[in-house]
C-alpha cells in the first residue's frame, strides 16, 4: 500500500464541509473557471476556490446561516451553479455579486424535508434530491 500526500489545502471554511464538486469543461469554453473547486460548507457558505493558488475567489452566502448540504456547476454554463441549504435550493450566476455573491437567480422550497444533493446534468437540468423520498427534476 502507498501513501498519498496532500497537494494543497484549501483553508477559509469555519464549519464542516458538506460538498466538494470540481469544474470540468471538455470543449474548450469556460477557461475562466478551469481551474475552480467549489465547497460547501454548515459555516453557511459556499465558496470558489482557485485551485492554482489555493484561495477562494467567490463565496456565496446563506443570509439565514443555515449551512449548505451540496453544491453543483453547470458544465452548460461555467457561471452558474446550485447549492442546497435545509430544504431549499438557490441558483446563482458567478459574473453577478463581485467577490461575495447574495442574490439567488431562483430558489426552489417544494421539497418538504431537507435536501441531500443537488446536480446540474449536461444539458441544464437541476436534480434535486431530499429527504422525502423524491427526486426533483428542475428546468
Amino acid at each position: 500500500m502507498s501513501l498519498c500526500f496532500a497537494k494543497s489545502e484549501l483553508k477559509g471554511h469555519t464549519a464542516s464541509i458538506n460538498c466538494v464538486r470540481s469544474f470540468q469543461r471538455k470543449d474548450g469554453e469556460g477557461d475562466a473557471l478551469s481551474h475552480s473547486l467549489l465547497s460547501a460548507s454548515d459555516d453557511g457558505s459556499v465558496r470558489v476556490w482557485d485551485q492554482r493558488t489555493s484561495k477562494p475567489v467567490q463565496a456565496i452566502i446563506d443570509s439565514k446561516k443555515t449551512g449548505y448540504n451540496a453544491c453543483d456547476i453547470s458544465s452548460k454554463n461555467p457561471f452558474f451553479i446550485t447549492a442546497c441549504c435545509g430544504n431549499e435550493v438557490h441558483a446563482y450566476d458567478l459574473r453577478k455579486g463581485g467577490v461575495l455573491v447574495k442574490d439567488a437567480l431562483w430558489s426552489f422550497t417544494r421539497a418538504e424535508e431537507e435536501v441531500n444533493d443537488v446536480r446540474i446534468s449536461k444539458k441544464g437540468v437541476v436534480a434535486v434530491a431530499s429527504d422525502d423520498g423524491a427526486v426533483y427534476m428542475l428546468d
